[in-house]
């Protein structure tokens, strides 16, 4: 059937994850030239993550991506775009002038998401079925919107999305238990983000990811390594145009010191400046390092971020001490003094342990319908031979018979009494359908938000347009052998369906002629 495939793409890094069906898990994905490893914290399943910088490169009809660009020394080419994210969500498309024609954030970021996904399909052993993208809270809407217009320009047929702080939620396995309230703290490249999200159930029984309450500040990591650079440019009484020319090498190296101190209370830089032949270095302390923070104002900027969300959720009746989980997640967020500041307002209940790829690994699970849909995503449809009433001719059509949004587990989902197609007929092949919509733009099983309540809200409904079927038991027929043979028209066999807690879709087959069971809740097919 294919890969289910998550996106996470971040202002300043990138990430993939796909779900392994045979493994029941999420898999990073690392991409050959592009990927950069960073280093995890403790608790964390694997070492290091494998992340994408979200930046790309055009020079004539080359086109970079990712650490390549770095790799290059293309960072601050003239062709080059960074913070990609920060300017769609703000709605500003800048184009430049690259190579004699005009080229906009919005179109960037296009190409970003086309070669990424390009690259992938080249390392996977299978096509992808299915993407799921994170969507940013503060411009759901707008961001959205993006998304599907980029789809629908790289004939993506199949799409889903879902919030960046439920998706974290499900990365950090919290699950989504009923009324169950977190805190998301996303600090990293570009900017500081937090949100107070509640779990709720509707009334008829679908669930629901609320964000009740929410902060935001422009800072971010690349701030941090500016005031860094400032600090090591005094101490070696330098200015940014004496330094023009190897200010990459620089910035590359800052943001190494900046990581270092994040795991280590000491750490030191030393950059040969070969043109000027002198040596570029200083020490540094967590204390020197978080003083530079202090001067900057970086602490209370968080305390401010972190109330606001507060206020906002305490004009909604949710008080601090019922959210239950704090999730740390984004680079700058593994820097000790920041965690520190969390713990002080939330004792005991700050998670930190997965920065780099909660919100990918979230997705992944949230596609795979391991988290917060216990619901069917598709209709399903089973193709046989249909008698018409005079009984002397007849034709194959498709019997709808799972609609979307069928809760599971569940007995007897359907039955049906299947005609034989021909005199002498020995056996039955049912062949089981997934249909899907033509465009993806009238998709209507995501997260979205609903102005008149003020809430965002997972929906299922139904769609118009024309529809694909694909086949999904091909690599799992199932032939019911009929033995006395039977004859053209005869309702031959019964078959009932049922859906188990795995999603897989079982039968039980009756002969109608012998009374016989062919069949007992068998296993035929998983569904999505």
């Amino acid at each position: 059937m294919g890969k289910k495939l998550a996106i996470d793409f971040g202002n300043s890094n990138t990430t993939v994850a796909v779900w392994n069906e045979s493994l029941e898990r999420e898999e990073l994905i690392k991409i050959q030239d592009i990927t950069r490893r960073y280093k995890n914290p403790k608790g964390h399943s694997d070492s290091e993550t494998y992340c994408i910088p979200s930046i790309i490169n055009f020079e004539g009809n080359n086109v970079l991506i990712g650490q390549e660009v770095f790799y290059r020394g293309k960072e601050f080419h003239q062709g080059t775009f960074r913070d990609i994210k920060r300017y769609i969500m703000k709605r500003k498309s800048l184009p430049k002038d690259i190579g004699g024609s005009r080229l906009s954030f919005y179109e960037a970021g296009e190409k970003f998401v086309s070669e990424l996904i390009s690259r992938v399909s080249k390392i996977l052993d299978d096509k992808i079925q299915e993407l799921i993208f994170t969507l940013p809270v503060d411009a759901f809407q707008h961001y959205q919107e993006w998304i599907s217009e980029v789809c629908r320009k790289l004939n993506i047929d199949y799409y889903r999305v879902l919030d960046e702080p439920s998706a974290c939620a499900f990365g950090y396995d919290m699950g989504a238990n009923e009324g169950e309230i977190l805190m998301v703290f996303d600090f990293g490249g570009g900017t500081l983000d937090v949100s107070i999200v509640k779990f709720e159930f509707a009334l008829n029984k679908e669930r629901k990811s609320i964000v009740v309450g929410k902060g935001g500040s422009s800072i971010g990591g690349i701030d941090i390594d500016t005031w860094i650079m400032e600090d090591l440019l005094k101490q070696n009484d330098l200015s940014v145009e004496e330094v023009q020319h190897i200010i990459n090498h620089l910035r590359q190296n800052i943001e190494d010191i900046k990581i270092e101190l994040s795991f280590n209370k000491e750490a030191s830089i030393s950059v040969f400046d070969d043109r000027k032949g002198i040596l570029i270095s200083a020490d540094y302390t967590r204390e020197i390092f978080e003083k530079i923070l202090i001067k900057n104002n970086l602490f209370n900027i968080i305390q401010e971020t972190v109330d606001d969300a507060l206020e906002e959720a305490a004009l909604r009746g949710i008080r601090r001490r019922e959210i239950k989980n704090v999730l740390m997640i984004g680079g700058s967020s593994l820097i000790p003094s920041v965690k520190k500041i969390l713990e002080e307002k939330f004792p005991e209940r700050v998670r930190s342990y997965t920065p780099f790829d909660a919100v990918v690994k979230g997705a992944c699970r949230y596609g795979a319908g391991k988290v917060l849909d216990d619901y069917i995503k598709h209709d399903y449809c089973l193709k046989h031979w249909i008698w018409s009433d005079d009984r002397y001719s007849g034709r194959y059509g498709y019997q709808p018979f799972i609609p979307r949004g069928t809760r599971y587990p569940v007995q007897d989902v359907a039955k049906f009494k299947i005609d034989a197609a021909v005199p002498g007929q020995k056996e039955v092949e049912l062949m089981i359908f997934e249909v899907r919509p033509n465009n993806s733009q009238k998709l209507k099983n995501e997260m979205v938000y609903n102005s008149d309540t003020g809430k965002y809200e997972i929906i299922v409904t139904s769609v118009s347009g024309e529809e694909n079927k694909v086949l999904v038991n091909e690599k799992n027929p199932t032939f019911i052998k009929l033995d006395p043979p039977a004859k053209g028209g005869e309702k031959r066999i019964s078959v009932s369906f049922n859906i188990d807690i795995n999603r897989l879709l079982r039968i039980t087959v009756v002969d109608l002629k012998t009374n016989c069971v062919l069949y007992k809740n068998q296993p035929v097919v998983k569904l999505s």
